[in-house]
């Protein structure tokens, strides 16, 4: 054990030291990247949603001014593979199309030039003979036995199934079954950075490639297996990204052409999308079909729950395609229901392949369950708070093993309730409600609550870390995590400075290199904290026990008498503050020694954190125009112990400003012959800082007793418990009309036809029966 005096800097508000970067512009992006000649990629990518690829003409590409070359697959030559996850071998993808193509903006060709300019120009040259083929933009439709299969040798269009054995009989243990079918519209990820690579061969034959990814470490594997080269000829590094969400991770096909261009052409290669390129080509995610059913006593207790789960896995199926099992598996949410069956099909269409975004299948699990609970709520004639306090896991029952397996760490659902609607003015907004309905006010406001788990480092649950301390007193810090935003440099510095006294300002933080960091799980699944912090803590620690041997060694006392002082920053005698060495002098007397004072340490958790928290949102709907305006937005997030209040108020703030986007803004559509009608942001539109008020953020913490600092994931879970708080509150503000459901977004044109066609009397059910395909899973 380590002894060591503790600081008191965590759980303090530290201000981002990285900061300073990245605002005054001193931070390097990709398209910063100082790469003198190199070659610049655009692709040539599908037009038709689904067609047979006959032939692809070249020839006046080739002959613009500038271009060096003109592949096709056949030039190419590199076999189809997986991106981030495995579905089936059906379903890997190859770099550049080969015989068929299955979404608008797939790659089919790259034009290589000297300039943008001319790649631009050879591109548009490009000649594309498909002959077309019936698309599948809908995923019900993809599943119905006359659809066109995108994949023939895989036979149909189910990616992958999942179903439980035994369905429960929901009537027979319910006095009311709530139905709802609820859709989790599609979206794309819009990081402020698009996505991009470059790669450049080195004298040594080694090859450099530069990637905008959230895991390095991955692609570096992965471009590995796919180039055929040993993992020590490539180096893989990722410079500042701006933003990823899940959309940035794991091996892109147009990585893989980037990186064999570099190496064969022997000369640096750069892609740099556009923005509409990235909207139909960088993963999209959500896409969701709901088909959910509450079982119900008439006080509101919860008797049962079924769902069949509709999920759209796009084209090349790969991880987009597992999300809906992540529905799945936070099924149960924060609440006792005893009892609950979930089957899930995720379908093959025709459109841009599916990924992770901000939550990545948690996100559409507390969506179903905080629409059907709002909606049992309107229909029981109770208030939305009192039926989920009734029907919360209680505190005393943690550690919790839900239904499907997981087992909640630690839980105080109800705290979080409490503490929402005590910061909303809860009773008062309800009075206000009220009064502006007796008085038939045309601007109808509405209340939204929403209650929420996630899990977090619920995949890898080990990462590594290194701390190096140098003769000028500052230290280094290596993490295989990577930092895209997030703040890790400075809370992995807090970890430091709180175990060894040094400033803050000066620990450097080291990631996305897989040269100078020799492992790492990369970021995503808000994993960062708990498990790159828990490792930088125990690198730390291992480096102290270096630095006391090494003190008590020169001052002549036992190693057990050596101790930190954090108020000073130095090590020595305890009790005896003349008898003491700065980490300076310490650094400098190893580097005598020719060492060096570090420690490394690999941390592992013994599985996932769930954080969770309540949200409540105010907003005002015209009756008139169907205009939604979100006056307030109120956040609970408990995510664990708090180590910098700052970086948890930023993510809370931004992961509302998501969840505001797809309650109220954001969708991909698709048009007449499968063609996106959302390839620019003046179609796909995202909420502006117009379009949010000021968020009230608070939180609850209730430790993990899972890592030693006691910490749960952050990153997505206000984008988890904003969604639908926002869309109950739309519902709420309408409901007195008859109004009992409006799917996302959100829209004023969508809101007005619900409100006149209630006014008309016309209310449309939720409800509509699961597509046939689930009444055959325990039969098949």
């Amino acid at each position: 054990m380590t002894s060591v005096r503790p600081g008191s800097i965590l759980g303090t508000r530290v201000t981002r030291v990285e900061d300073p970067d990245l605002v005054t512009g001193g931070s390097t992006f990709l398209a910063d990247l100082h790469l003198p000649d190199a070659l610049h990629a655009v692709f040539v990518r599908s037009e038709m949603a689904h067609g047979q690829l006959l032939e692809v003409d070249t020839q006046m590409a080739a002959s613009v001014p500038g271009v060096v070359a003109v592949w096709t697959a056949a030039d190419l030559a590199m076999a189809p593979h997986q991106g981030l996850a495995t579905v089936h071998h059906h379903f890997a993808r190859p770099p550049l199309a080969v015989d068929r193509v299955r979404f608008v903006g797939e790659a089919i060709a790259v034009v290589l030039a000297t300039s943008r300019a001319a790649a631009a120009d050879a591109a548009a040259l490009v000649v594309v003979d498909v002959e077309p083929l019936q698309e599948v933009t809908d995923a019900e439709a993809a599943l119905q036995p006359d659809a066109p299969v995108v994949f023939p040798e895989h036979g149909h269009n189910r990616a992958l199934v999942v179903a439980d054995d035994v369905e429960i009989d929901l009537e027979a243990v319910s006095e009311v079954v709530i139905r709802g079918r609820y859709v989790n519209q599609r979206m794309a990820v819009v990081a402020m950075e698009t996505d991009g690579c470059a790669a450049r061969p080195e004298p040594d034959g080694r090859l450099t490639v530069w990637v905008s990814n959230q895991m390095p470490h991955l692609v570096h594997r992965q471009l590995a297996d796919v180039v055929g080269v040993e993992r020590s000829s490539i180096h893989v590094i990722t410079p500042q990204v701006g933003g990823g969400f899940g959309g940035k991770a794991g091996l892109h096909a147009e990585y893989t052409v980037v990186a064999v261009a570099a190496r064969r052409l022997g000369r640096a290669v750069r892609w740099t999308p556009t923005r509409s390129d990235d909207l139909v080509s960088l993963p999209h995610s959500r896409g969701q079909v709901q088909y959910v059913e509450l079982g119900c006593r008439r006080d509101g207790t919860f008797t049962g729950l079924r769902v069949r789960l509709v999920g759209d896995g796009g084209a090349y199926p790969g991880i987009g395609a597992m999300l809906p099992s992540g529905t799945r598996r936070m099924g149960q949410g924060p609440y006792l229901i005893p009892a609950a069956h979930i089957d899930v099909i995720s379908a093959v269409t025709t459109t841009t392949p599916m990924g992770a975004y901000r939550g990545a299948g948690r996100p559409e699990a507390t969506a179903m369950l905080e629409r059907v609970v709002d909606q049992a709520a309107h229909e029981l004639g109770l208030d939305p708070v009192a039926i989920r306090l009734a029907n919360f896991i209680p505190a005393n029952a943690f550690p919790y093993r839900t239904l499907f397996g997981h087992r909640y760490d630690s839980g105080e659902y109800a705290a979080a309730l409490q503490r929402v609607i005590e910061l909303a003015g809860y009773d008062d907004l309800r009075r206000e409600q009220q009064r502006r309905r007796a008085e038939g006010d045309r601007h109808l406001l509405g209340i939204g609550v929403a209650c929420y788990v996630e899990v977090t480092a619920g995949g890898s649950s080990s990462e590594f870390a290194s701390v190096e301390m140098h003769p000028d007193g500052t230290a280094t810090v290596s993490a295989g995590t990577a930092a895209h935003g997030q703040g890790h440099a400075t809370s992995y510095a807090m970890v430091v400075a709180h175990l060894t006294g040094l400033p803050v300002d000066a620990i450097a933080l080291v990631d996305g290199d897989t040269d100078r960091v020799p492992t790492g799980g990369g970021t995503g699944g808000s994993r960062s904290l708990q498990l790159g912090g828990s490792a930088v803590k125990g690198a730390t620690e291992v480096m102290i026990d270096e630095a006391r041997a090494l003190a008590a060694r020169h001052l002549e006392a036992d190693v057990d008498d050596i101790v930190v002082d954090v108020a000073t920053g130095t090590l020595g005698v305890a009790g005896v503050p003349s008898r003491a060495f700065t980490w300076a002098q310490l650094a400098g007397l190893a580097a005598d020694e020719q060492q060096m004072i570090s420690g490394e340490f690999t941390f592992e958790q013994p599985g996932a954190t769930f954080p969770f928290g309540a949200h409540i949102a105010v907003v005002e709907v015209d009756r008139d125009t169907g205009f939604v305006r979100l006056l307030r937005h109120v956040a609970v997030d408990d995510c664990g112990v708090v180590l910098n209040p700052l970086i948890v108020e930023g993510q809370q703030h931004g992961g509302i400003a998501a969840g505001v986007g797809q309650a109220l803004f954001e969708e991909v559509r698709y048009g007449d012959a499968g063609t996106p009608v959302t390839a620019t942001l003046i179609d796909y539109t995202i909420p502006t800082a117009a379009d949010v008020p000021r968020f009230e953020v608070a939180g609850t913490q209730t430790p993990t007793p899972l890592n030693p600092l006691g910490v749960k994931g952050i990153g997505e879970a206000a984008t988890i418990g904003s969604t639908p708080a926002i869309q109950n509150a739309v519902i709420d503000a309408v409901a007195h009309l008859g109004v009992r459901h409006i799917d996302m977004p959100c829209t004023p044109e969508r809101v007005w036809r619900a409100i006149t066609a209630a006014e008309a009397g016309l209310v449309d059910d939720p409800w509509r029966h699961p597509p046939e395909v689930f009444a055959t899973l325990r039969t098949s």
